[in-house]
């Protein structure tokens, strides 16, 4: 852990983002916090935000039911222990 350090942050919540809900900017050092600094800044993140939206986001693969997990695992079982069966079978 650091200690002595200060960082000013912005906070930016939006309603309108179906990705986003608040996101955080951490400050550089040196820069002013008067009126129009602070409406620069929210220009900027806003400006940040608008492109990150514009990028195609990544397609979430669908995850497999447990009930066809359950049932492709029993049938290549039962695939197996036939083949098994029938392989004992012939050399018999």
């Amino acid at each position: 852990m650091v200690k002595g350090t200060h960082k000013q942050m912005v906070v930016v919540r939006t309603n309108e983002s179906a990705y986003y809900e608040q996101a955080y900017f951490v400050l550089r050092e040196g820069r002013g916090s008067d009126a129009q600094a602070e409406s620069t800044m929210m220009a900027e993140a806003n400006r940040i935000l608008h492109e990150s939206q514009l990028m195609p986001q990544p397609k979430s693969r669908a995850k497999p039911s447990r009930r066809a997990c359950f049932f492709w695992g029993s049938l290549s079982g039962a695939l197996l222990g036939a083949g098994l069966a029938l392989l004992v079978v012939l050399l018999l």
